[in-house]
């Protein structure tokens, strides 16, 4: 038999160890930053697709390209929906692609706290495309510094523009 989790059963809960955040429902109790990267952050409908790429604007750094298109939040939306991108031209074999799309996902899922932070001020959400175009498949470390490099220029750009 499978044992399921249930907090209410009683059973522990991960330790806070994230420093905590402001909830964008309420203002005075604070919470804690969830790591994650559910499905309706995934930029996945065509017509966003199409859109982002016809209208959207681009931020880059050596060997990574950071699209993105702002629209305004509707409703309980994510503030960023996001797609990875790590084109066949580059990495022909599809595990080198799934690869470097595995360390950009990785990369977004720790660093987009900031961004939202900023998205949530503005009451705007971001279609954001995420494509690395290396010659040869980065490491984690040159990821990590790219997407913060690549997400500080998205941050300034968006207050610049109020």
């Amino acid at each position: 038999m499978e044992r399921k989790f249930s907090p209410a059963a009683g059973q522990e809960e991960e330790p806070s160890s994230a420093s905590p955040t402001r909830s964008a429902s309420s203002n005075s109790a604070p919470e804690r930053l969830r790591f994650t990267f559910c499905k309706e952050e995934r930029l996945c409908r065509e017509s966003d697709i199409r859109v982002l790429l016809d209208q959207g604007k681009s931020v880059h750094i050596a060997g990574f390209t950071l699209i993105y298109f702002l629209e305004p939040l509707s409703g309980d939306a994510y503030p960023a929906r996001v797609l990875m991108s790590a084109p066949r031209r580059q990495f022909r074999e599809a595990v080198q692609r799934n690869r470097v799309k595995r360390l950009l996902r990785e990369s977004w899922r720790m660093r987009k706290h900031r961004l939202y932070e900023v998205l949530r001020e503005r009451n705007e959400q971001l279609l954001v495309m995420l494509s690395c175009k290396t010659k040869e498949i980065p490491s984690y470390a040159a990821v990590e510094e790219a997407i913060d490099q690549l997400l500080q220029r998205l941050i300034r750009r968006l207050k610049e523009n109020g």
